[in-house]
């Protein structure tokens, strides 16, 4: 279990994600997109820090703060597909 809670597993997975993102933009499927590219790079740029009993924390790095910005847009996008698709329109 070490390798997946490892830095290089989080950043392969962030890239599969903007990979995924970057196919829904060229199946113009806009909104998944940017579901997809925002929680990707969102994985991409999280850095956790050790704490001096071992264990991961948060740490409040322009990083981190871009992380959570971006999760932000993600959870937007997903707001603007359930509107949609109960036909509420904007």
């Amino acid at each position: 279990m070490k390798n997946l809670s490892s830095g290089r597993f989080q950043i392969i997975a962030g890239v599969v994600l903007i990979g995924l993102g970057i196919y829904n933009l060229v199946i113009a499927d806009y909104l998944d997109a940017g579901v997809w590219t925002s929680l990707g790079a969102a994985l991409v740029l999280f850095q956790a820090e050790p704490g001096e009993d071992g264990r991961l924390h948060y740490a409040r790095t322009w990083r981190n703060i871009l992380a959570w910005v971006f999760t932000g847009i993600a959870a937007v996008f997903v707001l603007l597909g359930f509107a949609d698709l109960f036909g509420v329109t904007l």
